[in-house]
């Protein structure tokens, strides 16, 4: 199992008609050939939103299963709200961000599963602040149990 792409989108901010680059929202693995990935927002302020997305593709030879992956979230739920997608979502310039595959989901060598998750600063969030939070995927292969 690798995990073969992070990217993250984030909503654009205008005051007075201009673009300000105010938040950002970023993602990408921890380390080489990881199972761990993290997410920063960087000057996150109430109502930025962003969303980031992962693959994880099977380079073994054989059958494997992932789960949903465990999120480690140090913010409190007044400061940050995320959520894996249950649908494909549509972004304010038309880009589609699909959504997470499901639980328990089998690869077959050479396939790629994809997930999305929705990040949503909220009103309680620290000013000036940078939030982070990591997730793991976990994976077996097909004919061993389920952890």
């Amino acid at each position: 199992m690798t995990l073969t792409y992070a990217g993250s989108y984030e909503n654009e901010t205008y005051v007075e008609n201009q673009l300000k680059d105010i938040a950002s929202c970023t993602s990408g693995w921890i380390g080489d050939n990881s199972d761990e990935w993290v997410v920063r927002v960087l000057n996150g302020y109430p109502s930025f939103e962003c969303w980031a997305e992962f693959e994880v593709t099977n380079t073994g030879t054989i059958p494997i299963h992932i789960y949903q992956p465990e999120l480690k979230i140090a913010a409190t739920p007044e400061e940050l709200t995320i959520r894996l997608l249950e649908a494909p979502y549509t972004l304010p310039d038309n880009t589609v961000v699909g959504a997470c595959y499901e639980d328990d989901t089998q690869l077959h060598t050479g396939e790629t599963a994809h997930c999305a998750m929705y990040i949503h600063v909220e009103q309680g969030a620290l000013q000036d602040h940078t939030y982070e939070f990591a997730g793991t995927i976990e994976g077996r292969q097909y004919n061993e149990p389920r952890p």
